[in-house]
C-alpha cells in the first residue's frame, strides 16, 4: 500500500483547518477531521447511497491505518455516522 503524498496531506491538513477554524471548543474530545467528515457525510450519502458510503469509507480506514493507528478506533454505524 502506498502512503498518501505530501501534497495530498498538506491539502487534507488545510481542508480541516479551514473548515475547523472557530468550531472547535476546549472540552471536545472528537478528532478536528470529524467535522469534515460530518460535513461531506450528507452529500456523499446521496450521491452513492448509504451503502456505498459506508464502503468508501470502509476502505478509507483500511488503507489508512498503517499510517494513522489510531483510527483504528473509529467504528462506523449503518447510517454511515
Amino acid at each position: 500500500m502506498s502512503r498518501a503524498s505530501p501534497k495530498t496531506l498538506g491539502f487534507a491538513k488545510q481542508l480541516i483547518a479551514y473548515e475547523t477554524r472557530g468550531n472547535k471548543s476546549s472540552g471536545t474530545q472528537i478528532p478536528e477531521a470529524c467535522f469534515v467528515y460530518e460535513k461531506l457525510r450528507p452529500n456523499l450519502a446521496n450521491l452513492m447511497g448509504t451503502a456505498g458510503f459506508r464502503a468508501l469509507l470502509a476502505r478509507s480506514l483500511a488503507l489508512s491505518n498503517a499510517q494513522f493507528p489510531w483510527l483504528r478506533a473509529v467504528h462506523v454505524n449503518a447510517d454511515g455516522s
